[in-house]
């Protein structure tokens, strides 16, 4: 019976992971200028289209 919880466990960890690679990808069509980093939002600073942060001249 405990091999049965560690199963689900397991395709709970996978099915986590099939969704964090699917936003990235999500987000890489998004966002094409994320260069090489495999996290695509790394770096990206405020959402840039509202006025709560300093905007840079």
């Amino acid at each position: 019976m405990m091999w049965v919880s560690f199963l689900v466990a397991a395709v709970l960890l996978s099915l986590i992971l099939a969704l964090w690679v699917a936003v990235q990808l999500g987000w890489r069509r998004v966002f094409d200028h994320a260069g090489p980093d495999p996290d695509v939002l790394v770096g990206r600073m405020g959402c840039g289209g509202c006025d709560h942060h300093e905007k840079k001249s």
